[in-house]
């Protein structure tokens, strides 16, 4: 079973269009909940709110759709990975669920044979116990969240899962052709700045609405992970705390600031891709020292080894 506290998968998809999104060009982009979790759908609203008002530019409409799933079943089960969970929502839900969804879409650049092979899709995912955690590029201007929360996920679990992805319906570069390109070149750490800088945000935000350290949280996670494997690789299981952790020794070797993850900036123009690739000296030096963390005073922070030199 996934641990949901320590690794999102970073599932991003783009779906080619058969007609220029027309409608999008003069809409103002929202977040829109569909809701039948056990979470009050006020609750799942107050945090994407809190998280929007952090963008430079929201410049996507998002639907997030939450519902809860129960016991484990077995590993796999879709075309996505995800594992196969007890269903424990009614077939009203799911139908509120598909319908709301129907609508949205019709909103967005998929045409009728594209916008039903999706919605047999989901429909199979919420009738078969998906354990859904992913970001769809349904188009560059429409980006929609499947979250399904388990039932061994407490709330702050479930807030981070929201955050998470919600983050990456804020990266501009994910569905940009050109960036796509450049990410599938094998010298790329796009991967690993994408999904950390997802679980950045996370932690970072999630910290500040629950009146809790969320670097240290982050750092405390990085170090456990690291203490139980011992390996090294940023790209390893835990990828996006690996990633967050090797973001935030970015941030304290003053290679980039705070506030362009945290507006989400620095995935405006492909940055990830063109800035951060192995040619980049400093690169090596952070996916060599992401995981030199100690605690000190009840703080988890980087040692002297990894800020220096």
């Amino acid at each position: 079973m996934k641990n949901l506290l320590s690794i999102f998968f970073l599932t991003f998809f783009i779906f080619s269009c058969s007609k220029e999104d027309k409608l999008n060009k003069n809409a103002v982009p929202g977040i829109k909940v569909l809701n039948e979790s056990s979470v009050s759908t006020s609750k799942i609203e107050s945090w994407t709110s809190y998280a929007s008002k952090k963008m430079k530019d929201q410049n996507a409409d998002i639907l997030a759709v939450c519902w809860d799933v129960g016991s484990y079943v077995k590993e796999g089960g879709f075309d996505k990975p995800f594992n196969t969970h007890e269903v424990i929502i009614s077939q009203n839900q799911i139908e509120t669920l598909i319908t709301g969804i129907s609508e949205w879409l019709d909103k967005s650049c998929l045409g009728n044979n594209d916008k039903k092979a999706e919605l047999k899709n989901y429909r199979e995912y919420l009738e078969k116990g998906a354990d859904a955690s992913t970001q769809l590029d349904v188009c560059p201007k429409f980006r929609i969240l499947l979250m399904a929360f388990t039932k061994e996920m407490k709330e702050e679990a479930k807030q981070g899962l929201v955050l998470h992805e919600l983050y990456h319906a804020f990266q501009h570069d994910l569905p940009d052709n050109d960036c796509r390109k450049l990410r599938e070149k094998s010298d790329t750490n796009a991967k690993w700045i994408v999904e950390g800088g997802a679980e950045y945000f996370n932690k970072v935000v999630s910290g500040e609405m629950n009146n809790e350290d969320g670097v240290s949280n982050l750092l405390k996670m990085a170090y456990d992970d690291y203490q139980s494997s011992k390996d090294p690789s940023i790209t390893g299981d835990g990828i996006a705390t690996r990633g967050a952790a090797g973001i935030r020794l970015m941030i304290e070797r003053g290679l980039i600031t705070e506030s362009v993850i945290l507006d989400g900036s620095f995935f405006h123009s492909c940055s990830s891709e063109n800035e951060w690739s192995n040619d980049n000296s400093n690169v090596a030096k952070i996916k060599n020292r992401w995981y030199l963390i100690e605690e000190k005073n009840g703080k988890y922070v980087f040692t002297a080894a990894a800020l220096g030199g």
